[in-house]
């Protein structure tokens, strides 16, 4: 199997042909094929709307194995989270960001220093499903699993939080709110059925 990265033209082009059509004012990035392109298109965001929140989903590998970046460049990461509203890893992404930190909590919080940081816990062994979201003014709150039922591993969780947090800051909550009601609804659809995909809930 393989990755057939989207042209950085083609990319570029999509995303000014959207921000001509549509008012953007919350974006979220996904999968990326690297720091660069990743800047460029932040960069072609903000020119548009420098009021625009950016969150940053940094997939770095995939549930089935595959490994999508190696060697973050330390420089050009620094300069992507001074300009974006939020990153969301998970707790081995956050190390793979920051290699030199041995804990996913103290990597978080070293990279809230540039931006907003929530870091998503369904990989923490300690308490599974525990977030956290860490602030540049060193602020930290703890997002709970409150579960109804038996919570089950599904493709694309971390993706549906960001989305979910991206949307309702498009709504208008306040950053806690929005994060807060999408590890609710992230919550939701893990609890949804036994198996790796999920169904949404309103």
């Amino acid at each position: 199997m393989s990755i057939n990265w989207v042209s950085e033209d083609v990319a570029l082009t999509q995303l000014e042909l959207l921000l001509k059509t549509y008012p953007i004012s919350c974006v979220k990035i996904g999968l990326v094929k690297s720091l660069d392109v990743c800047i460029k298109l932040v960069d072609v965001i903000l020119a548009k709307n420098s009021a625009a929140k950016i969150i940053w989903d940094p997939v770095l590998s995939a549930s089935a194995g595959f490994t999508f970046h190696d060697n973050i460049n330390a420089d050009l990461l620094n300069k992507l989270l001074d300009r974006i509203y939020m990153i969301t890893p998970n707790w081995e992404e956050v190390l793979q960001l920051l290699p030199n930190e041995k804990e996913a909590l103290l990597a978080a919080k070293a990279l809230s220093k540039h931006t907003n940081v929530y870091l998503k816990g369904g990989h923490n062994t300690e308490d599974v499903g525990k977030d956290y979201l860490f602030t540049p003014n060193e602020k930290t709150y703890p997002f709970n699993a409150k579960l109804k039922r038996t919570a089950y591993a599904k493709h694309g969780s971390g993706c549906v939080l960001s989305s979910a947090i991206a949307s309702n800051l498009t709504l208008g909550y306040p950053m806690l709110r929005a994060c807060l009601k999408a590890k609710q609804y992230t919550t939701r659809l893990l609890e949804s059925n036994a198996g790796l995909l999920g169904f949404h809930r309103a």
